[in-house]
């Protein structure tokens, strides 16, 4: 069969199924993202604009989950509206690649396959949770689909093993029983009986077109169901909270979905689906034994992994270059070795009993490449652990990896540097230049030389630059001993260095004294758990959340930064299922 022919036929199928999102609600909207930064949920639109601007780390969202399984939403909501519109959280690359590999379908998927992700505030979970899929994003991913099922389906082991037993038509007990265990693992809960029957017209119905063939309809069945919007998304409709009357809460499948996304970046597991049918997650310690499996699980460790990438900015450094005079060669290995460092350090503070650990830690990861650029000795540990090369380098902020990602081809950026500490680690806004601005350094004059700190001494001598400056560069002075690839280095152009510098109340000489400045300042812990919240609820603080993270942030400090208890205390919280306002307008 052709392509053309096969996705002609994937449109029938999705076609067929029209109608069984009419719990999402109907009619075509507009992209979430126009109701500003905060609140959570996008309510997907049919958009016609492609999905991203090819850098790897953003997706355009706006767009359309537009599958024939039912358009979704209206995206004009107000507070007129008589009941809450479903909110919409669409999954990030990492949660669609966990949620297919877990329906055990063929080959592992490739970023190329979907939209692009699209960050927001540094993280991708956030950017899907405003926006939706384009068009383009819906033609990748059906063609997505299509492949993989045609192959899986064209296999007669595979397809076998997939369905569980061997249908002799499309709606025997065979195949109502497939439809019914893949819509449910699919859509984290159990189908309705109008979505099975639904379901199972689409397979009779396609079957009809195959001469009755049975597998040909269940393969089309199966692919209406994973180009679902309820499978791309997280859907939230809530139900009445009875324990505050007017109030809406998360359904039990709705929380467990939720937790596994929010905690591991996966589908839920059949345990936490069956402590949800059984009530376990409406009791504070069935809930708080599902967090905690959570929170301990292979799966929570790479979530928190992917948080570290995301908190610490790592996605651009794959990619980074550098001019000849910083280095003759900057290969994908070593790069990947100091990603591994960089995420390392932050695992080991986040993941233990001491967040502050994070920037203090003198125990490092090293592979072959990176200790050679720093100048030692390979680790015989085959975990590569080993301690840090030098007494001038002490946990992230003097990592490779983090130094890489946050300076220019041919030169250290202090304020790249600096503005990456306000606003990740501190959560402080530094606003970006105006557009008249001139962003260029001054040069030297000529037969001179000058450090990079005395030539942003010159440039924030312009009072339209000098506010900002003063926020950022400061703080950047200090990591000025470690040029554009983190080697250390005593001068530069033969002018010795001042590493000296002022973050608010604190003064430092060099990263060490920086680091513990950081680790004192007082809005640490108020922002690490900001970070927490934007990555795991997928959406952007809100002023209803101000108390709550505040609270998050004075425990944090009394557990002595113990990172995992905060993760566990706030997916304990009520308000962790509470639906806001800005998730139900």
């Amino acid at each position: 069969m052709s392509k053309s022919l096969s996705l002609s036929l994937g449109h029938l199928a999705a076609a067929l199924a029209l109608g069984c999102t009419a719990e999402l609600g109907s009619g075509i909207g507009t992209d979430s993202s126009a109701q500003g930064p905060t609140g959570g949920g996008a309510t997907p639109s049919v958009g016609d604009e492609p999905a991203g601007d090819g850098d790897g780390t953003v997706g355009d969202g706006d767009g359309t989950v537009g599958d024939g399984d039912g358009t979704v939403g209206d995206g004009d909501r107000t507070e007129a509206q008589a009941q809450p519109q479903p909110q919409l959280y669409l999954l990030t690359y990492a949660e669609l690649r966990n949620s297919l590999a877990s329906l055990a379908t063929t080959a592992a998927l490739d970023p190329s396959e979907v939209q692009p992700d699209r960050s927001v505030a540094g993280f991708a979970s956030a950017g899907a949770g405003l926006h939706s899929l384009s068009s383009l994003g819906v033609d990748r991913w059906e063609t997505a689909v299509d492949s993989r099922l045609g192959q899986l389906f064209g296999d007669q082991v595979a397809r076998a093993e997939f369905v569980g037993c061997e249908p002799s038509a499309a709606d025997d007990v065979c195949a109502n029983g497939f439809l019914t265990r893949l819509g449910g693992e699919a859509f984290r809960r159990p189908l309705s009986e109008d979505e099975i029957a639904q379901y199972r017209q689409v397979a009779t119905d396609t079957s009809a077109l195959f001469d009755g063939d049975p597998w040909e309809g269940l393969r089309y069945a199966a692919q209406t169901i994973l180009q679902s919007p309820k499978f791309l998304n997280r859907v939230q409709l809530g139900e009445p909270d009875p324990a505050v009357p007017g109030k809406m809460r998360l359904t039990s499948y709705e929380l467990a979905a939720k937790l596994a996304y929010g905690l591991t970046q996966a589908p839920p597991d059949a345990v936490l689906l069956q402590a949800a049918e059984n009530g376990e997650l409406e009791t504070p310690t069935g809930l708080e034994d599902q967090v905690r499996r959570l929170v301990d699980s292979p799966e929570g460790r790479e979530a928190l992994t992917l948080f570290c990438r995301d908190l610490f900015s790592l996605s651009p450094l794959s990619s980074a270059t550098r001019t000849e005079e910083v280095i003759s060669e900057l290969p994908a290995s070593l790069l990947e070795e100091m990603e591994a460092e960089t995420i390392a350090f932050c695992l080991s503070g986040l993941s233990g009993s001491d967040a502050r650990k994070t920037f203090l830690a003198e125990q490092t990861t090293l592979g072959p490449e990176l200790a050679a650029l720093y100048g030692v000795q390979a680790p015989t540990d085959p975990s590569g652990a080993a301690p840090l090369p030098d007494p001038s380098r002490a946990g992230v902020l003097t990592s490779a990896g983090f130094l890489t990602v946050l300076a220019h081809q041919d030169r250290t950026s202090p304020t790249l540097r600096g503005r990456f500490v306000r606003e990740r680690l501190l959560c402080q806004e530094v606003p970006d230049p105006p557009p008249t601005a001139v962003t260029e350094l001054p040069e030297p004059p000529v037969g001179q030389t000058m450090t990079i700190r005395q030539r942003l001494g010159q440039h924030a001598e312009d009072p339209a630059c000098a506010g900002c400056h003063q926020m950022m560069d400061p703080i950047g002075f200090a990591l000025e001993h470690f040029d554009a690839v983190g080697r250390f280095r005593e001068t530069e152009y033969g002018l010795a260095i001042d590493a000296s510098g002022e973050l608010d109340e604190f003064s430092y000489n060099g990263a060490l004294e920086l680091s513990d400045a950081i680790t004192l300042h007082p809005r640490l812990p108020l922002c690490l758990a900001t970070q927490w919240f934007r990555f795991s609820e997928a959406r952007i603080e809100a002023a209803a959340d101000q108390s709550q993270l505040a609270a998050l942030g004075d425990d944090l400090v009394l557990s002595g930064f113990n990172f995992p208890s905060l993760i566990v205390k706030r997916a304990l919280s009520n308000d962790f299922r509470s639906l806001t306002t800005e998730e139900v307008q």
